[in-house]
């Protein structure tokens, strides 16, 4: 075994690492956010603070594992599986940064609007857990599992959620109907932003999925592409 291989092998494992940590600290704030609003149906001021600070972390671990993967690539100049690995990594820190960026949104909102129905809070709060849920499957199961076996899961997960979306859709469309001129500003200014995030945290987590494959399976991508044309 050549130093430079032993070398790009450490490497990995400790940008894995910081990417599991980063990972479990996106899954603790939307946890925390979904607590919070089911006991307060609010934000208070010294609770967004908190949030700043989760924000302010994920920052922090991106900016880490960014530093740590250009590092590799100066210095060992990985090639093939390992230079898919780093990119799988730097993609996959993208959707963790996009997905802890939706915490800070919805916390955000809910610290200056108060809820206008009850029946959509619970609505969203039930879309939240069943996200968050998903997201923690799919990445205990990457951490655990092959890539392609995550990535199997993540699809079933996503068509699952799909699902729940759009019947929670039709249910929003039916309580629409009764709210009043203003209600509906607001919910649309606001509301249905946050359920929106919430469905794309999951299509980030399948993002994640795929850009492992995409370590030991180059053309997977290309793949991808040709399937969705033919349908």
């Amino acid at each position: 075994m050549s130093a430079n291989y032993s070398l790009l092998k450490t490497s990995e494992n400790e940008l894995l690492a910081k990417f599991r940590t980063f990972a479990k600290h996106v899954i603790l704030s939307w946890k925390e956010l979904y607590k919070t609003l089911s006991a307060e149906k609010t934000i208070s001021k010294k609770k967004l603070e908190l949030f700043f600070e989760y924000e302010d972390q994920s920052n922090h671990y991106e900016a880490e594992i960014l530093d740590d993967a250009m590092w590799t690539i100066s210095k060992n100049q990985p090639v093939g599986n390992h230079l898919r690995f780093v990119i799988a990594i730097l993609n996959s820190i993208t959707d963790l940064e996009r997905m802890a960026d939706y915490v800070m949104s919805t916390a955000r909102f809910y610290n200056t609007h108060k809820v206008i129905d009850n029946k959509i809070f619970s609505l969203l709060l039930d879309s939240i857990k069943d996200s968050y849920t998903y997201i923690e499957k799919i990445i205990n199961c990457l951490i655990n599992k092959k890539a392609v076996e995550t990535y199997e899961l993540a699809v079933k997960y996503q068509k699952n959620y799909q699902v729940k979306y759009q019947e929670t859709m039709h249910l929003l469309s039916k309580y629409i109907h009764n709210m009043s001129a203003k209600q509906v500003s607001d919910f649309l200014t606001g509301s249905i932003i946050i359920f929106k995030h919430v469905e794309r945290n999951v299509d980030h987590a399948v993002n994640i999925a795929e850009n492992f494959i995409y370590i030991k399976e180059s053309n997977f991508f290309f793949t991808k592409k040709s399937k969705q044309a033919e349908k």
